[in-house]
Parts: structure tokens; C-alpha cells; sequence
């Protein structure tokens, strides 16, 4: 994941690509300095054009103290400005801008209104538990062929059975309708991964370890093997 805040970006977006990994929590957790929730009370524009946002902390979850703290954005007219709202409550992942030192955060990021953080929170307050343990989240995209044999994604993967095996445990889940799943609760170690598709796609597997981080991201892609010419 690549972002950054300069006034020479107006209108580009830093971020080139975001990665799969700011979809999960845990992933964004370990990627970002400051990690709360928070009420947005101030908002003023700075020497350089950023907006800086003053919040009152409600909810410490990672590297924040005081019950009020400064996290910097830009104008609405930035590509990959973060537009806050006085007096609305966020989730707020930050990072340290090398620019300024300060606290910065933009789209990159899965910041966003508390009312729409459920899966983050539920993340962020079981992190601690031992029981949680460590985890694999993923998702499964469907894909189909053109007339061209061409492959396209064609949407999520909604019911599919993924089972995990490894380390002594063999547990199964069901992917949700945007083709997630996610597995908690593992001992560090090596895990095989496999979706049971049906069989018109191919079948895939893929091991991962667990242990270094509070989680592994793994994406597969349901994909229909190629067509014979007639």
C-alpha cells in the first residue's frame, strides 16, 4: 500500500494501487502508527493546504495517549483526500507523514464512520484474547471466459465452503456474500487453504503460514478451465 500527502499531488492520487490488504483489519492495524476512535471537534486549514482535524479520542486501540489528537488530510479537491465531517465520529487509521512528522491519514486506509466500522471493531476488541489467536481472511471472486477465452471477474463468490487444514485442526467456513471468509482461533504454523468449488472451475489450494502477524490474507479467483476450440 503506497500513499502520500505533498501539495504537489493536487489532483493525482498518491495511491497507486491499494493493496488487498486494506480490506482486512488486522492488516491495517499493523500497517498504521495510530489506531482510535474519535469524534471529529475542529477542523482548520494549514500553511500547506492539508486540514488538519482535531479529535476528541473516545477509543485508544494503538499508539495514542491524549484525549485529543491531530491527524492531517487534504482539501476535498485531492484525488485521495480523506473528507471528514465536524461533529460525525470515525475510525481513524493513521500513519506518520515523513513530510511533517505528524499523524496523516486519506482513502488509502480504512478509515471511515464509526457507524460503519462493525467489522473493525469486532477485530480491534478481540485482538487481545488469547482465544483469538491468530487468523487467515480472504475472499473468492468468480471469474468468466469471453468469446475470446479472456478471462473477467464477474463478481464475488457467495457460498462456497473453504475448509482449512493444518497444525493438528481441520475447520471449514462459508464464504459471506462478498466472497469473504475468515478463520480465528490458530496456532502459528502452516495451513492448506482449499475453496470447494463446483466443478465447472478448476480446483485450487494455496498454504499459508500463520504466527508473524495478527493475520494472512489469501484472495482466490474461481476461474472456469479454458474452452476447447471447435
Amino acid at each position: 500500500m503506497v500513499w502520500m500527502l505533498a501539495p504537489s499531488a493536487a489532483h493525482a492520487c498518491g495511491c497507486t494501487s491499494v493493496s488487498n490488504n486494506a480490506r482486512l483489519p488486522c492488516k491495517s492495524f499493523e500497517a498504521s502508527q495510530a489506531v482510535f476512535s474519535g469524534k471529529a471537534v475542529r477542523i482548520v486549514i494549514g500553511p500547506h493546504e492539508e486540514r488538519i482535524v482535531t479529535f476528541e479520542v473516545t477509543q485508544p486501540f494503538r499508539g495514542v495517549t491524549d484525549k485529543t489528537v491531530e491527524v492531517l488530510t487534504w482539501q476535498p479537491e485531492f484525488d485521495c483526500s480523506y473528507v471528514f465531517s465536524q461533529g460525525e465520529s470515525y475510525l481513524v487509521y493513521a500513519v506518520t507523514d515523513p513530510g511533517t512528522g505528524k499523524l496523516s491519514t486519506n482513502i488509502c486506509t480504512r478509515t471511515k464512520p464509526l457507524s460503519q466500522a462493525k467489522e473493525d471493531l469486532e477485530f480491534l476488541t478481540k485482538k487481545d484474547d488469547p482465544a483469538h489467536a491468530f487468523g487467515i481472511v480472504g475472499v473468492i471472486y468468480i471469474q468468466r471466459r469471453d468469446a475470446q477465452n479472456k478471462l473477467q471477474i464477474s463478481g464475488p463468490a457467495g457460498g462456497v465452503t473453504v475448509v482449512v487444514s493444518g497444525v493438528a485442526v481441520r475447520v471449514t467456513a462459508t464464504t459471506h456474500k462478498d466472497g469473504s471468509f475468515e478463520f480465528w482461533g490458530l496456532q502459528p504454523g502452516s495451513y492448506r487453504v482449499s475453496p470447494m468449488l463446483g466443478e465447472e472451475f478448476m480446483k485450487t489450494a494455496q498454504t499459508v503460514r500463520v504466527g508473524g502477524d495478527a493475520c494472512e490474507g489469501v484472495d482466490f479467483y474461481a476461474t472456469p478451465p479454458p474452452r476447447k476450440n471447435p
